[in-house]
């Protein structure tokens, strides 16, 4: 790691921003290292008008769902925080053998309040793992009062994305991907 990349990101992006798409992409050509967690997608449900937050293993595949039915008509948050502490679970037993990077799907007001992948973000951080999140625009006071001056915040911008990242992991930006685009729009 570079002595000016901090350990610890943020991706600050707005909610028809694709940041899960520009983490992804801007992973790409970093193959050779260990590089662990979860980015977020979503899948319609049959069963109403909304979808289920899925999130999908960066190495692996592996999908798990965090969003709970809670029928029709309610207005209460679908996050199940069981289904949110699994996959925390699985991310504090990954640190056992520390990864090079660990990337987590959001920070937001659970973690805010002490809860969802926080003890994991922290764990990472106390074993020296440089940890990447992105961090919905909405939530971003949470965030600065969470991180302080410890955290680089970045657009949600591939090459800016991909330039943090060979920081911290002290390697050359991959040269299969030179342009820096900006991540599209999901309108």
């Amino acid at each position: 790691m570079t002595p000016d990349a901090p350990r610890l990101a943020a991706v600050v992006f707005d909610p028809r921003e694709a940041v899960d798409l520009c983490i992804r992409t801007a992973l790409d050509g970093f193959a050779g290292r260990r590089i662990l967690g979860w980015l977020q997608g979503y899948d319609i449900e049959d069963s109403c008008e909304c979808s289920d937050i899925v999130l999908t293993a960066i190495h692996g595949g592996a999908r798990r769902s965090i969003t709970q039915n809670l029928g029709s008509g309610s207005q209460g948050c679908r996050l199940d925080n069981a289904a949110l502490a699994e996959v925390a679970g699985w991310l504090a037993a990954d640190l056992a053998d520390p990864p090079d990077l660990l990337v987590l799907n959001r920070f937001g007001k659970t973690e805010a309040e002490g809860g969802g992948l926080r003890g994991v973000l922290e764990q990472a951080l106390a074993l020296d793992v440089p940890v990447l999140v992105p961090v919905n625009r909405k939530q971003l006071p949470f965030w600065r009062d969470y991180a302080g001056d410890l955290a680089k915040e970045l657009p949600c911008d591939t090459g800016a994305v991909r330039a943090w990242v060979a920081a911290v992991l002290g390697a050359d930006q991959p040269c299969s991907m030179v342009k820096t685009v900006a991540a599209p729009s999901l309108v």
